[in-house]
């Protein structure tokens, strides 16, 4: 594995020694698991600014995928341990693309929700990206209200 930075400024990145992935490896995993595990329910991310957020201000049983797409261990992972997913995927294309194919594999054997959150401009389009805009309070109470309400 390998080390990547991203600036939370500017998008961009930066990656160190990085050798062939572990097919199951989640960013966040090692602090969300007893939560993951008592409650059987994840929110889905996609990269690890997004999961440091999410987990500050909304719920401690993140995982990020580090990609657009699940590999198949990670789906195992989620299959096995969870009943309920809450995927807070970004915006664009690739985000909601890459996890179309486990939402419909999984649908029937898990409450697979599709959390999504409002985008003003063409480059917002992660949790990043809304954190930024609008602080922290607003959005605690938008995931939190969204959750409730809809599901």
């Amino acid at each position: 594995v390998g080390i990547q930075i991203r600036s939370l400024v500017e998008k961009s990145y930066d990656t160190f020694l990085v050798t062939r992935r572990p097919e199951g490896y989640f960013f966040g995993a090692a602090t969300a698991v007893s939560s993951i595990w008592s409650r059987k329910e994840v929110f889905v991310v996609e990269g690890a600014p997004d999961h440091l957020i999410l987990e500050r201000l909304v719920a401690p049983n993140v995982l990020a995928l580090t990609t657009s797409s699940p590999s198949r261990d990670q789906v195992r992972f989620i299959r096995r341990f969870t009943t309920s997913v809450n995927m807070c995927l970004d915006a664009d294309k690739a985000g909601r693309d890459g996890f179309a194919a486990f939402f419909a594999r999984n649908s029937s054997r898990m409450t697979v929700r599709d959390v999504q959150y409002p985008c003003r401009k063409p480059k917002e389009k992660d949790l990043n990206d809304f954190w930024r805009r609008v602080g922290d309070d607003a959005f605690r109470d938008y995931f939190l209200n969204k959750i409730e309400s809809e599901f």
